[in-house]
């Protein structure tokens, strides 16, 4: 028995392959770049998260070194003078209050102590009004200030 067979030619696209992985490798290239660029992104604003956090945490702080002042003595808020800034530190074993700014590394911290007045319910006028002090409530608003961002936190404390 006799196979029959008959002779093609071989087409052969010389080149074809190479263009072929320059296409792929483009294609890589550019997705590769794109994720780069979202993780960049992201770190970005970790960064940023992070230091907001913080700057949430010095507020807090602020806040609960005013109310240690005044856990030690209701004299010494009474005594500071309303609208001016302050800044808490530790002296010795107690926190204690300074006029101005202070810092804690990049970040710039202050606590405004104001006057409180109260209508006739007992209850927090939202504008200060001399004739209803209440020498027993301060508002405390709490500042901290970097990178031209800022966190401010606001409460109330009384002698108690």
């Amino acid at each position: 028995m006799k196979l029959l067979t008959t002779n093609y030619p071989l087409q052969t696209n010389k080149g074809f392959g190479i263009i072929e992985i320059i296409i792929v490798i483009a294609v890589l290239a550019g997705a590769m770049f794109a994720f780069a660029q979202m993780a960049a992104i992201s770190l970005k604003a970790l960064r940023e998260e992070k230091k907001s956090l913080e700057a949430v945490y010095l507020a807090q702080e602020t806040i609960e070194a005013v109310r240690a002042v005044r856990d030690a003595g209701w004299a010494d808020i009474s005594s500071l003078t309303a609208g001016g800034d302050y800044y808490p530190q530790i002296s010795g074993s107690a926190w204690v209050l300074n006029s101005g700014v202070g810092t804690v590394g990049e970040y710039s911290r202050k606590v405004v102590v104001d006057n409180v007045s109260r209508d006739a319910n007992d209850d927090i006028e939202n504008v200060y009004n001399p004739a209803n002090d209440d020498t027993n409530t301060k508002k405390l608003i709490a500042t901290v200030s970097w990178d031209s961002k800022s966190i401010i936190l606001m409460t109330y404390i009384t002698n108690f």
